[in-house]
């Protein structure tokens, strides 16, 4: 617990130092750059001041200046509703396709549509599928993309529809690899010579040694997801955690943008982790 603590404090005072940086480096005549290291100081003492007088600061979007402490709540629990709604999907999918009916047609089929994708970069993946969204919508009258987003929920299906596919992409490839090695392990051939069906190998058997390598995979795909989050809410003006990074630069809002990607990262895991673990104790070890 300690340890966990000591590298929250130390991820936090790396996000502030960063997010100085702008400040520290003033330009000089003849495009010389001068850094100010007293800045950095200066900058993380006035963000806990601020902190704990109950303000946070402001940013500017437009012409106007809004207050970080007012916007916050609500951007916060939009980008965290589309992680982990994506990632949520990202792991059904991956589980199932992966780990549960693998052997299936249909779970190939996925998979290959996945394994393509996942050959793809991120950036230009992105750009595909929301080329793919405008011609949906040429074919069928349909909309499914919106460059202004409200509070409806049909206007973030298209985002998180993207997420997860980048998200998918990346997890299952690693889900069935991890698969098919512990599949050729000797106590699964023994199972399958006395009679125990795959699907019951697969999900009291198997699933268990897989589940470690499954929850450090996930990690890994919550960073790339946070990536994706920057470029999806960017693209698509949404008013998530990242307006507060993109907006013009002042410390406090690149701050409080970047520790909140921090904290909604680690609140999908550990939701992430409790779904794992309530399924585990339901299905897996009945």
């Amino acid at each position: 617990m300690l340890k966990r603590t000591v590298k929250l404090l130390i991820v936090v005072l790396l996000i502030l130092v960063i997010a100085s940086f702008p400040d520290a480096l003033q330009p000089r005549s003849g495009n010389i750059i001068v850094l100010k290291p007293y800045v950095f100081l200066d900058n993380i003492q006035a963000f806990f001041k601020n902190l704990s007088d109950g303000s946070l600061g402001t940013y500017k979007t437009g012409s106007q200046h809004r207050s970080i402490a007012a916007d916050v709540g609500d951007n916060v629990m939009t980008s965290f509703l589309l992680m982990f709604t994506s990632m949520l999907a990202s792991v059904t999918v991956s589980l199932l396709v992966g780990a549960f009916f693998p052997r299936s047609r249909i779970s190939k089929a996925v998979y290959a549509i996945f394994a393509f994708l996942s050959a793809i970069p991120q950036f230009i993946l992105i750009i595909f599928l929301i080329f793919g969204g405008v011609s949906f919508y040429k074919l069928t009258g349909y909309r499914v993309i919106t460059l202004s987003m409200d509070k409806r929920f049909a206007d973030f299906l298209f985002p998180v529809f993207i997420l997860s596919i980048i998200s998918t992409s990346y997890l299952l490839k690693l889900t069935v690899a991890k698969y098919n090695q512990i599949a050729s392990e000797d106590y699964v051939r023994t199972g399958l010579s006395k009679g125990l069906s795959k699907s019951y190998l697969s999900l009291h058997h198997i699933f268990k040694n897989l589940r470690p390598y499954f929850v450090a995979d996930l990690k890994k795909t919550l960073s790339l997801t946070a990536g994706s989050l920057f470029i999806v809410e960017y693209l698509f003006n949404i008013l998530g955690v990242t307006r507060f990074i993109f907006a013009d630069y002042l410390f406090a809002a690149v701050a409080v943008g970047f520790l909140s990607i921090v904290l909604i990262t680690m609140f999908v895991y550990y939701f992430i982790l409790l779904i794992l673990f309530l399924f585990e104790k339901g299905f897996v070890y009945e």
